[in-house]
């Protein structure tokens, strides 16, 4: 059954309904946003040295670095604005359509720049429309998926990162459009992959746009059918037409705004400081954009060096290292929703630390591909569930919401990938007698040991400290493990040390919980079929 039964004779049903608004439809759209986005960002680095000389700058180095943060600086500046914004405002699609639009603008006027600070401008603008990409669509899903599939989607949706550098790396598109059709070129493609990003998002559905779908047919005035506030409650207005009321599902963004509660954005900033578990998952994306920003800018003069590569060459090194992390998103994010983020987080960023080291070697290329792509491969996997986990924690937490989480997770990002590249390219130069490739692997080594701690402590519903040091509660058989809670983060243990309950209590406790759910599964079926207006009224 769904919201759009009952529809009076004469009305048409939207086209494709049913997949336009499906999770994995809105998942697969989001993915593709965020890989186009990343893409449209890594084409024009490697032109971008050309394009200066072209117009005469001298200091060609240093200017490219100023392009390339300020990209990360509107990214930076422009993430807590806009999640502030839009958890107030909870508009999800209507953003996302703008910001690709915003993107075709910043690439048009890059395009056809000349001057320095118009550039800059391009490229500053271009950061601020991709934080939109990325947050409001991880919380798009966020919103759409229930929280016990929420990592497999999300995880999906956060390998589009990968998908967007891989098809970069396996084909230097940038520049061979560069060299034979001229500056413009891969601008023209990558605004003909925005466009079709554009038109994919039309399609999407929304519960507010059933819900409008709902008044227009059914000749009833703007926001009818909206829920609303009455005595203190929050009501879903009914109609004999509509049998299911699905699309009045409130996000949780719409529903604090509905009570009326409203953080401001120091508040919102002290509530998500509190969360060691969400400060994990935020340090987590923090951790990648780090080993991937210092990786970036000199694995590609490794291999030239070492083995006297040529950019294909490179290109396909880098796409085999980097193809397994597009299929391990959905894995993992199934694995976190079965077992618990904890079982993927730390054993993969434990299995990130032998890779650096044996990168050392100098032997064939063969061995440092598999190398690399471990290391490339178990990063990504120890990252992948911070969507998840970030989504419960906003769940949980009055006044945040999952627009918040991912807007700190992309500052983290961004920030981390901007210190990444700088120190990678720094330390690879600097260092003397030629130990700078040793320095940049130990720094990445050092900096995968370092995050250990903090995902042994708060990482997952039940975190690996809990799971060694103290005796855990009984699962219920069937239960997803991202939706038990198995104990309020903030519980008071001033009452004294918990009594361990014997076999026999365990028990007990186990069918006086399934006979409660079961007893209210039943008064809720005898609820929905009164006519009570305490939780519903007519329209």
């Amino acid at each position: 059954m769904t919201a759009f039964q009952d529809s009076p004779p004469g009305r048409a049903l939207p086209w494709g309904h049913q997949w336009r608004s499906s999770a994995w439809f809105i998942t697969l759209v989001v993915t593709y946003g965020i890989a186009i986005d990343t893409l449209t960002d890594a084409i024009v680095v490697p032109i971008l040295p050309f394009r200066l000389l072209d117009l005469g700058y001298h200091n060609i180095a240093s200017d490219t670095g100023q392009l390339l943060f300020a990209r990360s600086a509107g990214t930076v500046t422009f993430t807590l604005p806009a999640a502030y914004f839009f958890h107030k405002y909870p508009y999800r699609r209507l953003p996302l359509e703008v910001s690709v639009l915003v993107m075709i603008a910043a690439n048009v006027l890059l395009m056809l720049s000349t001057q320095f600070w118009t550039m800059i401008l391009a490229r500053y603008i271009s950061g601020a429309a991709s934080t939109v990409t990325l947050t409001v669509g991880l919380t798009l899903i966020g919103e759409n998926v229930k929280e016990v599939k929420a990592g497999r989607h999300l995880g999906l949706a956060m390998s589009g990162l990968a998908l967007g550098q891989s098809i970069v790396a396996q084909a230097p598109i940038g520049t061979v459009l560069y060299e034979h059709l001229g500056w413009k070129a891969p601008f023209i493609f990558c605004i003909g992959a925005l466009c079709l990003d554009v038109f994919l998002r039309l399609f999407v559905l929304e519960r507010v746009n059933i819900r409008v779908f709902h008044e227009k047919r059914l000749g009833l005035k703007p926001d009818s059918l909206k829920p609303k506030l009455l005595n203190g409650k929050i009501t879903t207005p009914v109609h004999h037409h509509i049998r299911d009321f699905s699309y009045a599902e409130l996000n949780k963004a719409e529903r604090e705004a509905l009570l009326g509660i409203d953080l401001n954005p120091w508040q919102v900033l002290k509530a998500m400081v509190r969360s060691p578990r969400g400060m994990t998952a935020i340090m987590s994306m923090f951790t990648y954009g780090l080993l991937s920003g210092t990786l970036q800018p000199v694995i590609t003069v490794r291999i030239q060096e070492l083995w006297n590569k040529n950019s294909d060459s490179v290109g396909l090194v880098y796409f085999i290292a980097t193809f397994p992390t597009l299929i391990s998103g959905p894995i993992v994010g199934y694995c976190a929703d079965r077992w618990g983020a904890e079982w993927v987080m730390l054993p993969s960023m434990l299995l990130v630390l032998p890779w650096p080291p044996l990168m050392l070697e100098t032997g064939g290329i063969g061995a440092f591909i598999v190398y690399f792509l471990f290391f490339n491969l178990f990063s990504n996997c120890a990252f992948y569930p911070s969507g998840l986990e970030s989504t419960i924690i906003a769940r949980r937490t009055q006044g945040i919401s999952e627009i918040h989480q991912f807007g700190i997770m992309e500052v983290a990002f961004a920030t981390a990938t901007a210190v990444g590249t700088l120190v990678g390219g720094h330390v690879y130069d600097e260092v003397p007698s030629n130990a700078g490739w040793d320095a940049v692997m130990w720094f990445l080594f050092a900096i995968a040991l370092l995050s250990l701690p903090m995902v042994f402590f708060f990482s997952g519903e039940d975190p690996w400290v809990k799971k060694i040091f103290s005796r855990k509660q009984p699962k219920i058989a069937g239960q997803s493990v991202s939706m038990q809670r198995l104990g309020d983060d903030n519980e008071d243990n001033a009452g004294g040390e918990k009594k361990r309950m014997d076999d026999k209590a365990e028990e007990v406790w186990l069918e006086m919980k399934v006979k409660m759910e079961d007893d209210q599964r039943g008064y809720s079926k005898q609820k929905k079929k009164s006519d009570s207006s305490n939780s519903a009224f007519e329209v």
